[in-house]
């Protein structure tokens, strides 16, 4: 797991959920453990897009209950997009 990524979302979950940081751990879940319901999540969720410069698919959303799993999620998103962009060369972009 990501450590810089972890305190992203742990930041962004402690001012969005009014919640004590030491509170958040990997293993945390939003709904049951801190007491977000869908909206909490959904804003929560556009934060961490607009931070971290990723889009979370709504399909996906529902399988990210736990701290660990949206970290792990933005961290293979970031890793993605990073690959992506490595594959483009100057010449690409000629026009």
């Amino acid at each position: 797991m990501d450590n810089g990524i972890f305190e992203i979302v742990r930041n962004i979950a402690e001012e969005q959920l009014m919640v004590s940081g030491e509170e958040i751990k990997p293993e945390t879940r939003f709904i049951n453990d801190l007491g977000a319901d869908l909206l909490d999540t959904i804003e929560m969720t556009m934060v961490i897009e607009e931070k971290c410069g990723i889009k979370i698919l709504d399909e996906n959303l529902v399988n990210l209950a736990t701290v660990r799993q949206i970290v792990d999620y933005v961290s293979r998103q970031l890793t993605v997009n990073k690959k992506i962009a490595q594959s483009f060369t100057a010449a690409d972009f000629q026009i």
